[in-house]
């Protein structure tokens, strides 16, 4: 026989009550963990932008030096030419002879741009908390940028090496010449300055303005896109004052 009395009646309402009670503490719970991972988001991408911001401040300060010094060697090349012209009357020998220096000198050869703080964000896979879509395009194209810039350097060290290290060797004292890289071997020859006076060394001068303005024309484009860089991140920042 069922003994009725030990049946308890279930009281549903106080059940679903007690349920969605429950589910929504979970939801609570839920709800502010992502929004703490979302302001933790926010803070260190405040603090990427910054750090991009001073990286790009670097990288513009460093590519109008080498903009400059790109137009030096220019200018020192049109120098070159000139006194050629004038059947090397226009200069002393001493003074020619710097101005070929200065002409090759590789100073900015090795140029490195700060790159620190994109790599952080592509190596932690970060990157992704740079909300502006348009911003994480702009990063990526100037990294790319670089590689190209570096390539084409490559591509000069080749020519140096490969067509105006030889005619230097054979004419020219190259200790005298103050730096030409890292080759500074002690010519046997003496300064041979007809050699200077000769279609040949026109021609390796004209090839070298030429490649220098296109690394001028290069570093040009890079200090555009640089700037673009640095209005959207602070585009970003003024949008995010305040937020954190």
């Amino acid at each position: 026989m069922t003994n009725k009395g030990s049946v308890r009646k279930v009281n549903w309402h106080q059940a679903i009550a007690e349920v969605a009670l429950i589910i929504l503490g979970i939801l609570c719970a839920l709800a502010v963990d992502s929004w703490w991972e979302d302001r933790s988001k926010r803070e260190a991408e405040i603090d990427y932008l910054e750090s991009l911001k001073a990286d790009f401040i670097s990288i513009r300060d460093s590519l109008y030096e080498e903009i400059e010094w790109e137009k030096h060697r220019i200018n020192d090349g049109k120098e070159i030419h000139a006194n050629i012209e004038s059947g090397l009357t226009r200069l002393a020998p001493e003074d020619f002879i710097q101005i070929i220096s200065d002409f090759y000198w590789w100073s900015g050869w090795n140029w490195e741009p700060v790159t620190g703080t994109y790599e952080e964000l592509i190596g932690s896979g970060h990157l992704e908390y740079i909300q502006s879509q348009a911003l994480r395009i702009k990063l990526g194209q100037f990294v790319h940028l670089v590689d190209q810039l570096k390539v084409y350097r490559g591509i000069q060290v080749s020519t140096w090496q490969t067509a105006h290290r030889p005619f230097f060797y054979e004419h020219l004292i190259v200790s005298d010449m103050d730096y030409m890289g890292d080759y500074r071997p002690v010519s046997p020859f003496k300064n041979d300055l007809d050699a200077l006076n000769s279609k040949e060394f026109w021609n390796l001068v004209s090839d070298w303005v030429v490649s220098h303005n296109t690394m001028r024309w290069r570093y040009l484009t890079a200090l555009e896109k640089c700037n673009a860089i640095l209005e959207a991140i602070d585009y970003e920042l003024s949008t995010k004052a305040g937020t954190s």
